[in-house]
């Protein structure tokens, strides 16, 4: 993957939200979802004990699912980070550097600006 796919794979991801926020929904989802499904068997196992076994093997193989979801996406992440294809040239790197020096620019104009009015 070059670092333009990174690039747009990680604006894809990330949407108008940040992406911390992004990872953080969908692990509560997950969580979530699992919470229920042990309900459901909790409850399915004390009203009706015959069926019960299906069900446990239902929510074992539903949560092992998403647990490899989620694994996939923590690889498929490393890969988008990985340092080995950082460099000076990386666009991620440069846009931080542009919007960083845009950002100190400005401070170090009025300072410039006030240091010339108090030059006689």
């Amino acid at each position: 993957m070059n670092r333009a796919d990174r690039v747009g794979e990680l604006e894809r991801l990330r949407g108008h939200e940040r992406l911390e926020y992004w990872l953080a929904m969908r692990v509560e989802a997950d969580l979530a979802q699992t919470r229920w499904d042990l309900l459901q068997l909790y409850w399915e196992q004390t009203r009706h004990p015959a069926s019960a076994g299906e069900l446990a093997e239902s929510v074992r193989l539903s949560v092992s699912t998403r647990q490899e979801r989620l694994a996939h996406v923590g690889e498929y992440l490393e890969a988008l980070a990985d340092p080995e294809s950082r460099t000076m040239l990386d666009p991620l790197r440069q846009i931080s550097r542009f919007r960083l020096k845009n950002q100190h620019q400005v401070p170090a104009d009025d300072l410039d600006v006030a240091a010339r009015k108090r030059a006689p």
